[in-house]
């Protein structure tokens, strides 16, 4: 059973808040009634990713070209990382040394 950290009343449901800043992390069991500044914060923050949200797909309905360039954005920047290592796997077989026999590499040295 759960109990708030602030108030410490027994009875009352708490739910665990993990806050982060910086470097710094807390983890705090809040009841209802204490956790209303946390929730007003997320509520804020919340509406505030929404309305974000709305303007961006309000603008690109008004403008269907202006979704196409994001898109074409943010989709190299994702695959950019695979793409490389699938360049990097492919050259990696034309950079190896040849194979050469004993008697190659001896007569090589002998030049």
């Amino acid at each position: 059973m759960r109990v708030c950290d602030v108030c410490k009343r027994f009875g009352v449901e708490a739910r665990t808040y993990t806050i982060s800043e910086g470097g710094r992390q807390m983890e705090a069991d809040l009841c209802g009634e204490d956790a209303q500044p946390v929730e007003a914060i997320l509520q804020a923050v919340n509406e505030q990713v929404e309305a974000s949200d709305d303007a961006e797909q309000g603008a690109s309905a008004a403008n269907p070209r202006a979704e196409e360039p994001k898109v074409a954005k943010s989709s190299p920047a994702r695959k950019s990382a695979p793409r490389a290592k699938k360049a990097a796997a492919k050259k990696s077989p034309s950079r190896r040394l040849p194979v050469k026999t004993v008697a190659e590499i001896e007569a090589s040295k002998r030049k």
